[in-house]
């Protein structure tokens, strides 16, 4: 059996920013996007308005930027 990767976002006006940012940094150092590296994505509050625009569109987190 694989392994599940989640990834869980908070909520809370300005990390909104601050989420997409640190997952951009991930994305340019791996060459993998987020909508790719993760199976699972949650979030409440911005955090899931993130999961959204990123499972939504099935982009990465440099574009919604």
């Amino acid at each position: 059996m694989q392994p599940k990767y989640v990834l869980s976002l908070d909520g809370g006006g300005s990390h909104l920013l601050i989420q997409l940012s640190a997952l951009a940094c991930l994305e340019e150092e791996s060459g993998i996007s987020t909508y790719d590296r993760f199976d699972m994505v949650a979030g409440s509050s911005s955090g899931g308005m993130v999961a959204c625009l990123i499972l939504g569109r099935a982009t990465s987190a440099a574009a919604v930027i």
